[in-house]
């Protein structure tokens, strides 16, 4: 299936239209800093609350905790190629050949999603679409497989979650 959809996505958009690239890039590798670092200082500016720092910065550990710690030790363990390596591809961006198995993109960003809904819902649904976009961003730029974007987004939604309850059960009530 990974290959099925890979193939699909990469042949029919891909290298077709510099637009099209250009904006498949800024998706896979901009944007998503822009937009989280841009809903977090809106909230801010408008609140000024330690609330606001408080679900924000247990929304970075959640996401530096994805990204740094359990995709680091899933792939010790999983040695899976990009895409573009496996299937002689030229990807839309350069990126090294290293294991791809799970998106670190993707569990960095949708570690942030909890986060954002406690923000606001608006946000949380907003942040959502920016990191689905994301996610088949890179795989239509032959960086990874539907599956890595997959399992990068459930670790990043559980830990994302999990520090969430945390945070609202257990410091809520002390801000």
């Amino acid at each position: 299936m990974d290959l099925l959809i890979t193939h699909y996505l990469y042949y029919n958009i891909a290298h077709r239209n510099p637009t099209i690239d250009f904006m498949v890039l800024l998706s896979a590798e901009i944007l998503p800093y822009i937009f989280a670092l841009g809903i977090w200082i809106w909230f801010l500016l408008r609140k000024r609350s330690k609330q606001i720092i408080f679900i924000g910065l247990a929304g970075l550990v959640s996401a530096v905790v994805s990204r740094f710690i359990i995709v680091t030790i899933v792939r010790f363990f999983v040695e899976r190629s990009r895409p573009f390596a496996e299937l002689d591809l030229t990807p839309l961006f350069s990126h090294d050949p290293s294991n791809s198995f799970p998106s670190g993109h993707a569990a960095f960003f949708f570690a942030l999603i909890p986060a954002m809904f406690v923000f606001s819902k608006k946000a949380g649904f907003i942040f959502s679409f920016v990191a689905v976009a994301m996610a088949l961003a890179r795989v239509v730029a032959g960086v990874h497989w539907p599956s890595d974007v997959l399992a990068g987004a459930a670790i990043g939604l559980l830990t994302g979650h999990i520090l969430m309850i945390l945070y609202i059960y257990r410091y809520s009530s002390k801000i």
